[in-house]
Formats: C-alpha cells, structure tokens, sequence
C-alpha cells in the first residue's frame, strides 16, 4: 500500500514544528528561527517533502484559519486592567507610531531596493504588526518591568490588527490603481468597524452561552473549550463574509472582550488555547516558510540588509520616541522598547498571500515583497531574541529572578511568597517527582543538581538576585550557599534545619531562614491594608510601607537587624517594579517593604490591617528529601 505523499509531507510540518518549540524553550530563543529552518528542510530547497503548488493552492483558508486562532489568543489572553497605567502612551504607539513605522519603512525600501512606491508602502504596512507570538517569549525571558511589557503586548495585538487591514486596503489601491485617498480611508474604517461589530457581537452570545446554558455536567470543561475555539473561527468567517479581512479584526476583538469577561473554567481554557495556538503558529510558519525561494531573499542584495538596518536601528526608535514623550518611562525603558519589535506569523502570512497573488503579473513586486519581509523577520527575531536580555540588563530594567534550590515543600511555599512580592523565582531539583510537582503549580523548575557550580552557573544563578538554599539538608544547603557567596559573589539565603546548622550557614555567607515557612496553600488570601496573604498559625507575609524617617535611607540589613527574630524582608518594590530585598539594597521613602514572619511579630510592625487569623499552619512536617 502506498503512502500519499503529501500525508508524509504533514506529518513532516507537525513533527518538525512541535520540535521546534520545544527547542525554543529549551535554549530561551523566538522558535520562528527554527520554524524557518524546518520549513526550508521540508520544503523544494531541502527533501521536498512539501510541493510549493500544493501549498500555495491552501494558503489562503490555511492564513486566514491559522492567524485567526492565534490573534484570537492574543486578546484573550490580553487583561484590559493592565492596560490602563499606559492608555496614553499605548494609544500613541498604535497610532502615530504606527504611522512613523510605515512611512519610514517605505522610504527605506523605495531608496534601498529601488522599488515603487507602491510597493513600498504595501511592505511598510506589512511589517508594522510586531507579532506577539515572537514577542512574548522574548518578554517571558527578559522578565522586563510590568508596564513595558503590557504597552509592548497590547501594541502587538492592536498593530497586527490595523497593520492585516491596511495592508490590505494597500494591496487593493496598488493592483487597483486606486489613488483616492478619501476612499482608502472609508475602505479602511469600514474593515475595522464591520470587524470590531462582529467579533463582540459573537464574544458576547460565547458568553451568554458559557453562564446561561447548561452545557452538560460531565462534559461543561470539554464543552467549554471547544466553544470558546469556536468563537475564533466563527467570528472570523462571518466578519470576512461581511467584508475582506475584516476577519482578522473581528477574531481580536472576540478574543479581547471574551478574555475580559466570566468564563468558566478559565485555566483549563487558557492552556487548551495556548496549546492550539502554539501547534497552529508552528504549522504555519512552516508551510509558510516552503514558499519563500532562497534565490529571492539573496537576491535583494545590500539593499535588503539597508533596509533591515534602517527598521531596527532607526525606524523603530523614532515610532517609539515620538510615542512616549510624555516622561512616564525612562529613556532606558524607551531604549529598551526600541530594541524590542519582531515580526510574527500574521506578517510572513500577509505577505505571502500577496506575493503569491502577484507571482504572474508581477513576479519582481512579489519576490520584494516576500523577501524583505522573511528577511526583517528573521533578522528581527535572531537579533532581538538573542540579545533582549544582555539589552535589558545593561538598561538596568530587567527584574533579576530569585533561584531557589530545593522544589520540595518548603521551596514552593518559599516560591509563592517571593511571586507574591513580585519577585520572578525559578526553581532547582534533581528529584523528578519533586520537580513534576512543581511545574504543576506553575513554577520553572531546573532539573539538576544545586550543588555543581557549572549548573547553577548554565541556568543564571550567577546572575541572580538571591540564590536559597531550601533543601531539608543543611550540608547541602551550606554547600549551595559556598558557592554562591564565594564562587559567584553573590547573595545567598539558607534554610537552617538545625538550629545548630546556623553558625556554619552564617560562616558559609548565607542569611539564615527559618526551618518552616507559611503555608499559603490552604489559607485564606488577603489583599486589605497591606496583607498580601493570612496564612495560619505559622507566617505570615505582610507590605510595610516605607515611611518612617528612622528607616529611610537604611539598607535592608539595616531593618532587617531590628526586626523581630522570626522576620525577614524578601521583596522591595518601589514604584512598578519590585527589587529582591537583599541586604544592601537602600530604601527610599514611598518603597513598599515584603516581610515574612511569626503573625504576632508582623502586626507590631505597623498598625494596618487586620490581625493574623490562626490556624494549625505549616510545620514543616513534610519531607523534602535532599535536592542536590
């Protein structure tokens, strides 16, 4: 029995494109560098194993279906709250920014490569959307302040929007020969009115549905999922049957009110859109990237690598410049955002979709289209997703994480308190139960030993804010804390199991923690007056504003030597960003200081909030075995 070819050819896209995120996560880099090399080894230029006339036959349905369900993610994923510390700047990024990136990126294209400017412009459009698929990743590692990266992900979402439907409204007056610019304008405004109506009218019947109607008891989180997928698609068809890439507006907007709004079972929703969207994006790119001929990208020349310079190095810092002159960020949170704009999958698909419509009347437009826009993508990811983090802290506005080695109990409650601060904490454990356990409830666990210098220093301890020791021995916790005070020079916490292991942690250059922690994991959660959490008995973890005369200007050493013995400071934050309270850290007035301690000792700290409320706690009576 013989195998249809283009079945061996699918199985070929989704083997490889599964591999590729999955190598993207592993070494921290944007996987559209390795979907481009997956669809160059699948398609005619590698084993052929995927006909460029076969694709080009199903790209439309397959873009439009594809970036539907991943724009739709976008805005459910997006939270509007988020967004308004930077509706001013936000606003000015998606609009006037929007526009510098076009016209600037036109010129660059028009003098470069000598293309009309039609042409131009269409390329302009295209690679004004700067894709969150790519971008987010990058976020996700570089662990940047809160209001960049929300300004920097609702520019993604909202410029993909404008930029699928000016572009093609470009496209249309360019093939057209239309030269109104009063009817460019309608035509635009009209895409995005009839997309916008559309995708809330069906986001609102997707809710009404979800909370109204029974959706059978056993099946209501199946059910649930599967709605809300619907919603995409729906959305999408409806608004594209109402008028041309309307859709992509329309699958946004759905996502956008759908996502801010009750939905039931909201977690499991969120990881069944995010694995979808995930295995869609990774199909995408590489049957997308099967059509981009090599001969087309090499033949651009300098004046491809002119145009690449003139996006990242001068285009987009003038879009963000001119967006943010208000002085809500710094000039190095600018800089930073200026570095930070790759191209994603709704770009790569646009312009395949006109380059193949222009591929027999105009094969020289197309192949510029298709390979300056492959070319910015590629560049844009390698470049911004290799060195976003060396960017960020030399800019000094990354937020340094918290390693702590040992993912047993007492690490995760450790972990949740400092990610109650704030604080970004990765884990560390050899054991596999234990490091199961803990990516469960969210956490980044390493697997490896805590104690091998080259390890912690392979996964960024060296670079770390505060490296804890919290395993349930103290001489793998003393060992720990040697390296890192003497080997990296940095700061160091150890749990003390035995009181008498103090003295040796202290000797070793460790701040000492107590042997059990508060156990946040079946307490009742406060955010009143200051108390982030009222765990029982045990702890508790209480915000202390910083306003006090006496304790202005000290480091956290300072206060920490006054406090009571069962008291530790974990978190300052100051502002919107949160610093890791390590003992030379000075404190300003108006920084918010995150103690952990006894409740009775907390509550005499400053008289907000209510009083501890007492329970049985945590004691610690679990075992973490050892996590070396």
């Amino acid at each position: 029995m013989s195998v249809d070819p283009l079945l061996v050819g699918i199985a070929a896209v989704v083997a490889l494109g599964v591999g590729a995120q999955i190598l993207a996560t592993r070494f921290r880099i944007p996987s559209v560098l390795f979907l481009v090399v997956a669809g160059v080894v699948v398609g005619p230029a590698g084993l052929g194993l995927v006909p460029r006339d076969a694709v080009a036959d199903a790209v439309p349905s397959l873009i439009g279906a594809g970036v539907a369900i991943v724009i739709f993610q976008d805005g459910f994923a997006l939270d509007v709250d988020s967004m308004r510390s930077v509706r001013r700047e936000t606003l000015a990024l998606v609009t006037v920014g929007a526009a510098v990136t076009m016209l600037g990126t036109a010129i660059a294209v028009r003098y470069a490569l000598d293309a009309s400017w039609g042409v131009s412009l269409l390329v302009g459009a295209l690679l004004v959307a700067t894709g969150p698929t790519v971008l987010v990743p990058i976020l996700n590692a570089v662990d940047a302040p809160e209001r960049v990266s929300t300004i920097l992900r609702t520019e993604g979402l909202l410029n993909d929007i404008t930029s699928a439907v000016v572009a093609v409204a470009v496209f249309e007056a360019v093939t057209l020969q239309e030269t109104n610019v009063e009817a460019f304008l309608v035509e635009v405004l009209t895409r995005l009115g009839i997309g916008v109506a559309v995708g809330g009218v069906v986001a609102i019947a997707t809710w009404f549905v979800l909370n109204r109607v029974d959706l059978s008891a056993g099946y209501a989180v199946q059910n649930t999922r599967l709605l809300v997928f619907a919603t995409a698609i729906v959305a999408y068809v409806v608004a594209e049957v109402g008028s041309g890439e309307a859709g992509i507006a329309a699958a946004a907007t759905a996502g956008l009110v759908l996502g801010n709004v009750h939905v039931p079972y909201r977690e499991s929703v969120d990881e069944f859109e995010d694995d979808l969207s995930l295995l869609v994006l990774s199909i995408l790119f590489v049957v997308l990237t099967t059509l981009v001929e090599v001969e087309g990208l090499l033949g651009l020349g300098v004046g491809g690598l002119v145009v690449v310079a003139a996006v990242v190095l001068v285009v987009r810092p003038l879009a963000v410049l001119a967006s943010t002159w208000t002085g809500q960020f710094s000039l190095r949170e600018r800089v930073f955002m200026s570095a930070i704009a790759p191209r994603g999958v709704l770009t790569a698909g646009l312009a395949t979709l006109f380059a193949v419509d222009l591929r027999e009347s105009n094969p020289e437009a197309a192949a510029t289209i298709l390979g300056t826009v492959f070319l910015v993508i590629l560049a844009t990811s390698a470049l911004e997703g290799g060195v976003a983090r060396h960017v960020a802290r030399a800019l000094d506005v990354e937020s340094v994480p918290v390693v702590v080695v040992g993912a047993g109990r007492y690490g995760r409650l450790l972990a949740r308190q400092y990610e109650a601060g704030g604080t970004r904490v990765e884990l560390v454990d050899p054991d596999e139960e234990r490091i199961e356990r803990g990516r469960e409830e969210g956490f980044v666990v390493h697997a490896g030993d805590g104690t091998d210098t080259d390890f912690l220093r392979s996964i960024g301890a060296a670079d770390a804010g505060l490296v804890v020791a919290a395993t349930d021995d103290d001489a793998v916790n003393r060992a720990v804390a040697r390296i890192v005070a003497d080997g990296f020079g940095a700061s160091a916490a150890a749990r003390a199991n035995d009181p008498t292991a103090r003295r040796h942690l202290e000797d070793a250059g460790a701040q000492v923690l107590p042997a059990s922690l508060p156990d946040g994991a079946s307490a009742d959660v406060e955010r009143d007056e200051g108390w982030i959490m009222v765990p029982s008995a045990v702890g508790a973890i209480r915000e202390v504003p910083v306003r006090d005369a006496e304790w202005t200007g000290l480091t956290v050493g300072d206060v920490e030597a006054s406090l009571p013995p069962s008291c530790f400071a974990t978190t300052v934050r100051r502002d919107d960003d949160s610093v890791v309270a390590t003992t030379d850290v000075t404190l300003a007035d108006g920084d918010v200081l995150v103690v952990v301690g006894r409740p009775q000792a907390l509550a005499e700290l400053v008289d907000v909030g209510p009083d501890p409320v007492a329970g049985t706690g945590s004691t610690g009576s679990e075992r973490d075995d050892h996590s070396t």
